[in-house]
């Protein structure tokens, strides 16, 4: 998951694939996890199908305002990765992990040093000492990014169906964009006004979908 999965998108980013490119590819990830998820025996039901696609579709709408640059590697790295994350998902999913954050942080640690490794396998090390923001946001992203959010993915992981843990990919762009108009003082265009209540519906639908399989007796 996270060398197939994180450790490709940043290599692609790396190597000048735009955001909307990026965009796009993760949010194929809830579709390639169905599909994972149907080879181990658990297909999506109809309305989940529905949903995962009109959620695909709204993120495709707003990426139109991202960069679409894209290098050969960078396409085939971004191709791969969404593969990888949602193989790797389906797969803990099904593992005799331990319970609680444990699970969650035995995981991380390995993914980490994997990551450690590879880094160091492509040249890359510091360039100098980080500055206070990078340190301010590397202690958010180890607890709101890894042990909140990635502990509470694992748990849907294990205690909903693939497509509602997933969906959180379509959720992302929504998160960054409300982020980047309030925090950033950025403006969005016509694209976001379309693609915005087009993710929402499609998490809706994934969220009923759950709801009426938990529902029906």
């Amino acid at each position: 998951m996270f060398v197939g999965g994180l450790g490709l998108v940043t290599i692609a980013e790396d190597v000048g694939v735009g955001s909307g490119v990026v965009a796009a590819g993760v949010a194929v990830m809830p579709l390639w996890a169905a599909v994972w998820s149907g080879l181990f025996g658990l297909w999506p039901n109809r309305l989940e199908w529905l949903g995962l696609a009109v959620g695909f579709s709204g993120v495709a709408l707003l990426s139109q305002e991202g960069d679409f640059q894209a290098s050969a590697l960078g396409t085939v790295l971004m191709i791969i990765a969404p593969i990888s994350w949602a193989l790797g998902s389906v797969i803990s999913s099904r593992l005799d992990l331990p319970r609680g954050t444990m699970g969650s942080a035995t995981q991380m640690v390995g993914g980490g040093v994997l990551l450690l490794v590879a880094g160091l396998g492509r040249g890359e090390w510091f360039d100098g000492a980080p500055s206070l923001k990078a340190w301010l946001a590397l202690a958010y992203l180890t607890t709101a990014g890894s042990i909140v959010a990635y502990t509470a993915y694992q748990y849907l992981l294990v205690h909903t169906r693939p497509a509602v843990a997933t969906s959180y990919a379509y959720v992302n762009p929504v998160v960054a964009i409300i982020l980047g108009i309030t925090l950033g003082a950025e403006k969005i265009g016509g694209w976001a006004y379309v693609g915005l209540p087009v993710i929402l519906s499609g998490v809706a639908l994934v969220g009923l979908a759950q709801h009426r399989g938990i529902a029906d007796p």
